[in-house]
């Protein structure tokens, strides 16, 4: 029985939520520590939804990483020269800083969840020096719980192919690796590659799982509908039914976002520290064990 036109719909935005971002690490056993490398990929994905064209991504992501039986160190960050720095992007952003754009409607899926597009506006405003002036823009940064990659401006780079409007700079490609021009500022393990953390034993563990969780960020995902015929709307009615369709596809992605957030929690996903917004994108785990015993590190399983 083939799906019905609703069953369909929902369907592809399940497909386009698992598809979003994905994160990979990779333990290594050195003398007496473990080094991580990892790598997090991002895509922006489209889908047809009746008469609309549906079209999301993600500006920024949060990277969370459990290790119970380790201390970690020096992790990584990368920034972005202003010559990376895209025409449109520099145009957009200085548009924000200037007040004179505000968030479009439909494009912030947290608005739904009580966050004005005017108070996403405002916090875009007080960005750091950093991104606001001529220094590096810090596309991967530590954070008390991890790293954030990417920011509410998102990817200020030029995007790699035709994506839709809306959609220029949202995370697309590999983060966290020190590829694609990212300039990395951190460990390399013994290959030369950067890597995202150390891990050193702490006394008296004896949990050796390792895991990371790719959680997307309030605010981050970007909904773009357009007609799928791209006949221009002229008439009021018109207008209010693309609206109503957008409305519509957005409390879905909320409705797909919490599932998926529940199902990763079922199956042991440590979604605790996770704050009111954010939703699990991806997420893996390394049972370092093995490496502990090559290693000598004294960690043990419990």
């Amino acid at each position: 029985m083939r799906p019905t036109g609703k069953k369909k719909k929902f369907e592809d935005i399940e497909k386009v939520a698992a598809q979003l971002g994905k994160v990979q690490i990779t333990p290594i056993a050195e003398d007496n520590f473990i080094t991580v490398r990892a790598a997090a990929k991002f895509t922006t994905r489209s889908f047809i939804a009746g008469k609309y064209k549906v079209s999301v991504g993600l500006t920024h992501a949060l990277l969370q990483l459990e290790h119970p039986s380790f201390e970690m160190e020096h992790a990584y960050q990368a920034t972005l020269a202003k010559e990376t720095w895209s025409e449109s992007w520099t145009n957009r952003r200085a548009s924000h800083l200037d007040g004179k754009v505000k968030a479009k409607f439909g494009m912030k899926l947290w608005g739904l969840l009580g966050l004005s597009a005017e108070g996403q506006a405002e916090k875009a405003s007080k960005e750091s020096s950093e991104q606001k002036g001529s220094l590096p823009y810090k596309i991967v940064g530590a954070t008390p719980s991890g790293w954030h990659i990417g920011t509410d401006w998102g990817d200020p780079r030029t995007p790699q192919g035709t994506v839709a409007e809306g959609l220029e700079h949202c995370l697309d490609g590999e983060y966290l690796s020190g590829r694609n021009e990212e300039k990395a500022d951190g460990r390399k393990d013994k290959t030369g590659a950067f890597a995202l953390c150390v891990l050193r034993p702490k006394a008296g563990g004896n949990d050796p799982r390792i895991s990371a969780t790719l959680l997307g960020a309030s605010g981050s995902l970007q909904v773009v509908v357009t007609r799928a015929d791209e006949t221009p709307q002229i008439t009021l009615n018109s207008h209010n039914k693309e609206r109503e369709a957008e409305e519509e596809l957005r409390k879905a992605f909320v409705d797909i976002c919490i599932q998926r957030s529940n199902r990763a929690q079922s199956e042991g996903a440590r979604t605790e520290k996770m704050l009111t917004g954010e939703f699990v994108l991806a997420g893996t785990r390394s049972d370092s064990g093995c490496l502990v015993e090559r290693s000598g590190l004294g960690v043990r399983s419990g």
